[in-house]
């Protein structure tokens, strides 16, 4: 079977609808930019407590992670042209499990590691 050939048939009279979707997954590590067409970057940040108001600071190779701390994933995305639909996936870090403490809100997950 070729994954890049599709072919349909209709054997019933009457008006059909449908849809043909290509989806594939890729390590992350595989992921190489392209182009300039649709740029994607992932930020990493910790949330502390600086003089009694939450601060979002940079997760870096230095940064020490405490069992209980809330991070925060940010993904910025740029594109060189509206488009109808661009769908990502941000997957949790293993060890790296959503709270009940730190619930959704206005459509961002935060996390906190347990």
């Amino acid at each position: 079977m070729d994954a890049r050939k599709i072919e349909v048939e209709k054997r019933n009279p009457g008006i059909a609808w449908g849809a043909v979707y290509a989806e594939y997954e890729s390590p992350i590590k595989d992921v190489r930019q392209q182009g300039g067409e649709l740029n994607v970057q992932k930020q990493l940040y910790v949330e502390r407590m600086v003089n009694n108001a939450p601060q979002l600071q940079p997760i870096t190779e230095k940064t020490v992670l405490q069992v209980g701390d809330k991070v925060v994933s940010r993904l910025s995305i740029r594109a060189d042209r509206a488009m109808d639909f661009v769908q990502l996936k941000d997957q949790r870090a293993p060890a790296s499990n959503r709270s009940a403490a730190y619930p959704v809100t206005t459509g961002v997950m935060e996390s906190a590691i347990t």
